[in-house]
């Protein structure tokens, strides 16, 4: 089970540069290709700037993410599901954290440059390994080449993902709950096969199941569901 590093935000290097900044980091989803269980990411930060990068992962399965950079100032945060606090400080650990995770969900890896390199508007190029053991990572499906889910019996035999707000998507959860651990996430535009629809403190969560015989399937959020 991951120790928590009880740290105030106010203390780390990332948050005060988003804060002196003024700015919102970019974010971009990890995607896993089919059967593979890493992945890498390259990119660029100049300055106050922080890049935000999501990857699902269950509770149990083991996490690796390395950072390779040509500023030593540079440095990651990694940050929990529904948490506020980091898992892993990077200005304080390094630049490789592992740990066996005990929440199913999304985290977050913040890649930015430290307090006075940020204020000296260094530059840092770096690349990015996450690697996820202990089983497939969450499946995250690919777009398909091919009305709202608004009643709670019948309904269509399929729906289709629509009004994910852009560079996101459509989380299916093992349960109706917004906290429940994540089993897939799919695009704008997925079809997908229609099983039920139950009210949750009203809200209205669709029962559905990845077509092709996937055998995935959970519940989504119908307000993101059309026929």
């Amino acid at each position: 089970m991951l120790r928590y590093v009880l740290i105030v935000l106010s203390a780390l290097a990332l948050a005060p540069s988003l804060a002196a900044a003024g700015e919102q980091p970019a974010r971009s989803r990890i995607q896993f290709a089919p059967g593979a269980n890493a992945a890498t990411v390259k990119g660029r930060v100049v300055g106050y700037q922080v890049r935000d990068y999501v990857v699902g992962a269950r509770a149990g399965q083991t996490m690796t993410v390395t950072l390779s950079t040509n500023n030593r100032s540079a440095t990651f945060n990694v940050t929990p599901p529904f948490g506020d606090e980091a898992v892993f400080i990077g200005s304080v650990s390094g630049t490789r954290f592992s740990g066996r995770l005990d929440r199913g969900g999304d985290y977050v890896i913040s890649v930015g440059l430290m307090r006075n390199a940020a204020r000296r508007g260094e530059r840092a190029d770096y690349s990015l390994a996450v690697r996820i053991k202990g089983g497939a990572p969450i499946a995250v499906l690919p777009p398909p080449k091919n009305d709202f889910a608004d009643g709670l019996m019948g309904g269509p035999d399929e729906w289709r993902v629509v009004g994910v707000p852009a560079g996101d998507l459509l989380n299916i959860r093992t349960k109706p709950a917004a906290n429940a651990p994540l089993v897939a996430s799919v695009p704008n535009g997925t079809r997908l096969a229609n099983r039920s629809c139950r009210l949750v403190e009203s809200s209205r969560w669709c029962l559905v199941e990845i077509p092709g015989g996937s055998g995935i399937s959970g519940w989504a959020n119908g307000r993101y569901l059309r026929e």
